[in-house]
């Protein structure tokens, strides 16, 4: 499980602290490689629903999600061991390079088995990467300006599902799906880039020969939850929550659009949708 290392409070009379050049490149780049995984979600979900119906696109969105949850486990432990820099840029680069070779791969080829493949790698990448980027934010501000520096982060979050679902959908209708697989790379080469800026300086942890094992530290976080109640009962929610999103969305909205000839407009306005209203909600919380 990761652990993230807070920047301390600030000294008595001294001004807290917020790394906003730093900051701004995290905003920056989370802004375009989530704006590209959306577009790709979209693009691969429609792609999916038109080579094989329910089946395909439930065979690609398992082929997305399982492995990515069971690498956040690893990812945790892993970035522990690492330290985010390392972590972040060795798996972005090789992203990047997936992507790409995805985008080449699905110009040659309209069989479905390219595209659960290209899920499967994707999302087992998102996975590792995902504990990595979520401990960058407290060591760039102190504890005092941490809730608006998280702000920004959370608007460009949600921003991105409504800059990147229309994007995906006219790629879509402009290129196919590997002009969608072709701006995710480049999303994620923007967000390579800007790791690269935002983690400089940031060591590696030191080692200890006879600590535990990778293994060990990434069952951490269920020993965690099994400690802690009111945290287990926040896991339990969010998952619920999560499942009851990401079915509807992800299989059952681009199988009904497409059985009813909306077309992928509508997948992408619906899931637009969702994102302003969560932004909405947001700012008036």
């Amino acid at each position: 499980m990761a652990t993230t290392t807070p920047a301390p409070p600030a000294p008595p009379g001294a001004k807290p602290f917020v790394d906003w050049p730093r900051v701004s490149s995290l905003v920056v780049g989370q802004a375009a490689v989530q704006a590209g995984s959306f577009a790709l979600l979209i693009a691969m979900s429609w792609t999916a629903v038109q080579l094989g119906g329910r089946g395909a696109v439930t065979a690609v969105t398992l082929a997305a999600t399982l492995p990515r949850a069971l690498l956040l486990l690893f990812g945790g432990a892993l970035t522990d061991a690492l330290g985010p820099r390392a972590v972040l840029l060795r798996a972005t680069s090789v992203r990047v390079a997936v992507l790409a070779a995805g985008a080449l791969v699905t110009v040659t080829t309209e069989s479905l088995w390219p595209l659960i493949a290209l899920a499967l790698v994707d999302g087992a990448l998102l996975g590792l990467t995902g504990p990595a980027s979520g401990v960058l934010l407290p060591r760039l501000a102190s504890q005092e300006q941490l809730g608006r520096a998280n702000s920004l982060f959370s608007m460009v979050l949600r921003l991105a599902p409504i800059a990147g679902s229309p994007l995906g959908a006219w790629l879509v209708v402009a290129g196919g799906l590997p002009g969608a697989v072709a701006a995710a790379a480049i999303g994620c080469a923007v967000w390579l880039g800007c790791a690269a800026h935002v983690t400089h300086g940031m060591t590696r942890p030191a080692r200890t020969p006879q600590g535990p094992s990778l293994l060990t530290r990434s069952g951490d976080g269920f020993r965690l939850l099994a400690a802690h109640p009111r945290l287990r009962w926040m896991f339990v929610a969010c998952f619920c929550m999560d499942l009851a999103f990401l079915w509807p969305a992800e299989v059952a909205l681009p199988l009904r659009a497409a059985d009813r000839g909306w077309g992928i407009g509508a997948v992408a306005l619906v899931l637009a949708a969702f994102s302003a209203g969560a932004l909405a909600s947001a700012a008036l919380g």
